[in-house]
């Protein structure tokens, strides 16, 4: 289906990237179809079961248990704070050949924001802090950026013989906080593991309206090739990363940048713009 095409071209990118042709997508098209429900149902866990930055312990368990299962070779808990205190950072691997070495990266973290949404799938989760209680949320889209990286990994794993290289998948934990892309790195992201001749990752954003993608080649944001953006309507908190809101009506929130999950969770701020 094209809304399903939309929200899982990533894994088209990178067998692009691996010199495999789009018309793979149509063998992709049929598998995304097999596991489309299993999917939805590993975002609403995920976006039920919301873990703040440092956290993520639960979440990266999850995560680096159905690559395990998946046939990748997983190294979590990895990475370490500036503090010394250890990261839930999740490294999987996958080779398959010649070829070039892709980084597939998506962060865990979720914020700390009550969710009003009523689904019978919101979360309910809140935790004690200094200056008082919190409610936590996936609400910048970090429940579907998992679900878009467990799926590409599947379909991935399970198309081999239409592609070469080596594949490493990145769990990044406290993403909002910033800390944990450094703990990573600072841990030997690159020297113990296969070091990227490309480096994917994905955000919904407002950029663009629910249904539509887009990509950029960023000097900021890129490890040697190209950056993949999916666009939707962004339910990111006020002052994160981005310019002012715009004055667009509220609309699908992070789901939104998968047209299979629109609706899902409606976004109760004005939509933000990413600077860069």
């Amino acid at each position: 289906m094209k809304t399903r095409r939309n929200g899982w071209i990533g894994t088209a990118t990178i067998l692009l990237v691996m010199g495999i042709p789009a018309a793979a997508q149509d063998d992709i098209d049929q598998r995304i179809d097999k596991n489309i429900s299993d999917w939805v149902g590993t975002y609403k866990h995920l976006h039920e079961h919301p873990e703040l930055s440092t956290e993520e312990k639960e979440t990266s368990a999850l995560v680096a248990a159905q690559l395990k299962k998946l046939g990748y070779e997983v190294t979590d808990h990895f990475g370490k704070y500036d503090s010394g205190m250890g990261a839930y950072g999740v490294v999987a691997v996958l080779r398959n050949g010649p070829g070039p070495t892709v980084y597939v990266r998506t962060d865990m973290d979720a914020l700390p924001v009550a969710e009003n949404t009523g689904l019978p799938y919101a979360s309910k989760v809140r935790e004690k802090r200094p200056n008082g209680e919190v409610g936590v949320m996936h609400a910048c889209g970090h429940d579907l950026h998992m679900t878009v990286f467990l799926g590409t990994a599947k379909m991935m794993a399970e198309t081999k013989d239409k592609w070469s290289g080596t594949l490493v998948l990145i769990g990044q934990p406290a993403e909002e906080t910033v800390g944990g892309a450094s703990a990573m790195l600072h841990a030997g992201l690159y020297t113990k593991f296969p070091k990227p001749d490309y480096v994917i990752a994905l955000h919904d954003s407002s950029f663009l309206g629910s249904g539509f993608r887009g990509y950029y080649d960023s000097r900021v944001r890129r490890a040697r090739g190209r950056a993949v953006r999916y666009e939707g309507s962004d339910c990111h908190r006020f002052g994160t990363g981005g310019r002012a809101a715009d004055d667009r009506e509220p609309g699908v929130g992070p789901a939104g940048a998968n047209g299979g999950y629109s609706g899902l969770v409606p976004c109760r701020h004005k939509a933000q713009h990413y600077s860069g």
